[in-house]
């Protein structure tokens, strides 16, 4: 079952610019809780500063998905922040059983 659309739960990849900033700055207007990642972490403070202006509760920390250790850093303590991600986005990574795509696979 999932959780009320104000209590859920979004991890987002390549927050900083582009789409993954949209769907952020979307899903903090809608009150939903952010996780989000980006190897660009001056751009994604303003993206976090914009998304708590909005109400939202926000977990940020550089991310590269094509390290695995970079991965589950972030997963883990996204996690610990805001709990299971409920929605991951991954507006960055293209590659086929890419770390995130393993770290995704854990979640099922």
């Amino acid at each position: 079952m999932m959780a009320a659309a104000e209590s859920r739960t979004v991890l987002i990849t390549g927050a900083s610019a582009g789409l993954g900033e949209a769907l952020a700055l979307a899903c903090a207007a809608r009150g939903w809780r952010l996780a989000l990642g980006a190897r660009r972490v001056d751009r994604l403070e303003s993206v976090v500063r914009r998304a708590r202006q909005a109400g939202a509760t926000v977990y940020a920390a550089a991310l590269a998905v094509r390290r695995e250790d970079s991965v589950e850093h972030f997963f883990a303590e996204s996690e610990a922040a805001l709990g299971v991600a409920d929605v991951v986005v991954d507006t960055i990574d293209m590659y086929p059983e890419a770390p995130l795509d393993n770290a995704v696979k854990r979640l099922r």
